[in-house]
């Protein structure tokens, strides 16, 4: 780590109210985990890189500095099993600091955005397009023996958001999609660990199409390694060495009941 690096999260760790020291190690153990990304990453991913953007993560959002390390590391490994590059421009998956009031501390979720999913999708041979539907566009849909949709968007338009569709474009078949108004988008953000803070309140359209998505993905031919990938979003790891099959599972069983209050807040 340089010392233009270290000085730089060190003037944002301060600046944002959090421990200098605990930001400094997190990060120096998030550096030494590369031989261990190299091996989970699939082919083609370059581990360095993977790196880089975990720790430009860090620096972007200071208080994954204060989260346990340990769950750090986990939603990195999480990160690099998936295939899933963390932030960055492709916004594929995420890191997002989140209070678990039951152990009164910060843990690292992983979060897959919409991209990630569609991403995810595509190892399966399938398309899914996901597009907003605006009050100013002209727009046609019907479920039943003759489904069909019909979007003629207006360019540039600024008018609100009233609906959101993914469709899955699969070779040879028929494409499902499913459409989602803002009723449905509103009903998802309420059952939210956060639905003030985070994403729903500074990315509502994005999350609104990743809600349509996960609605769809139970009518797509997805392979089990694709599902189970998608079974891990809003995991927290406690285990770095943990699988991506391991945490799915566990997910799987685990009931509301069992689970701890996970929002946005101060350590």
């Amino acid at each position: 780590m340089s010392l233009t690096d270290k000085l730089a999260l060190s003037a944002e760790a301060t600046a944002a109210g959090e421990s200098t020291g605990n930001a400094l190690d997190i990060y120096e153990k998030v550096k030494r985990q590369q031989e261990a990304v190299a091996d989970a990453l699939p082919a083609g991913m370059d581990p360095g890189r993977f790196v880089r953007m975990v720790l430009t993560e860090m620096k972007r959002t200071p208080k994954l500095a204060t989260c346990s390390p340990v769950s750090v590391l986990g939603a990195m490994m999480l990160s690099a099993q998936t295939g899933l590059e963390p932030g960055g421009p492709l916004g594929q998956a995420f890191l997002i600091p989140r209070w678990n009031s039951r152990e009164k501390c910060n843990e690292a979720q992983f979060q897959i955005g919409y991209k990630g999913y569609v991403q995810l999708a595509a190892r399966s041979g399938v398309t899914i397009v996901a597009r907003t539907v605006r009050t100013d566009d002209e727009f046609e849909w019907a479920y039943g023996t003759d489904e069909y949709i019909r979007h003629r968007p207006v360019l540039d338009s600024q008018a609100i958001a009233c609906a959101w569709y993914a469709i899955g474009f699969i070779p040879g078949r028929h494409a499902p999609f499913v459409v989602i108004d803002r009723n449905v988008a509103d009903k998802a953000r309420k059952a939210a660990a956060s639905p003030d803070r985070g994403p729903w309140s500074t990315n509502y359209d994005e999350m609104a199409l990743k809600t349509s998505i996960l609605r769809l993905k139970n009518f797509l031919p997805l392979s089990t390694d694709v599902a189970t990938a998608m079974a891990v979003d809003g995991a927290v790891v406690l285990d770095e060495q943990a699988t991506v099959e391991q945490v799915a599972a566990e997910m799987d069983v685990e009931t509301p009941e069992d689970q701890p209050e996970l929002e946005e807040g101060e350590s």
